[in-house]
């Protein structure tokens, strides 16, 4: 593939991304770039045509997908999209999004869910411990796997000991969630 576009373009890959680079740089210090920089947000289903489920469950294809169009589009600049393991957002059992191939079909768009994820009563606690806010009640909210979470004493009062609420994480329900992340980190990798 190096070959081929250093053969197009007459220059090496090294040149080429060190103008795009530039450019870019220039056009985001506001400099006058020898060109407008440019960015393609492709609808990869339409153009290569593999579904918008392959972010999601064909990673390779995907891959491949978006190398198709940034080969042909010669863009300065590429988004990915919001490509990630599809199996890891079903083992945490993902609440604000939908995405193709899982929840909605194939061919749909990625989708976000609103919610009441933090609740009006709750900016006290919030600020008065936001690692403890997300942990407790943000987390579960958020991804159903993370639940048990919601069980746990409020982090504050673990400089007594931890050791005190070891036996929570022997309940089914940690197990449960320990074999979730375990699940969605080996699909994410």
């Amino acid at each position: 593939m190096k070959d081929e576009i250093e053969r197009k373009t007459g220059k090496t890959t090294e040149q080429l991304y060190e103008e795009r680079e530039k450019r870019v740089r220039d056009a985001i210090e506001v400099k006058e770039p020898d060109r407008i920089p440019l960015m393609i947000h492709a609808n990869t289903s339409s153009y290569t045509g593999i579904p918008n489920s392959a972010a999601y469950y064909d990673p390779i294809g995907w891959k491949r997908a978006i190398r198709q169009i940034t080969l042909d589009f010669e863009p300065d600049m590429c988004n990915a999209g919001l490509p990630t393991s599809g199996a890891a957002l079903e083992a945490l059992d993902v609440k604000n999004r939908l995405w193709p191939g899982g929840p909605i079909p194939p061919d749909y768009e990625y989708q976000f869910i609103e919610g009441e994820f933090m609740k009006e009563d709750e900016y006290d606690i919030f600020l008065s411990d936001p690692s403890d806010f997300m942990i407790r009640y943000y987390l579960p909210r958020m991804y159903g796997a993370f639940k048990p979470l919601s069980e746990l004493p409020p982090l504050g009062l673990l400089f007594q000991g931890f050791e005190g609420i070891t036996p929570m994480f022997a309940s089914p329900e940690f197990i449960q969630l320990a074999r979730s992340l375990s699940r969605a980190g080996r699909e994410t990798e």
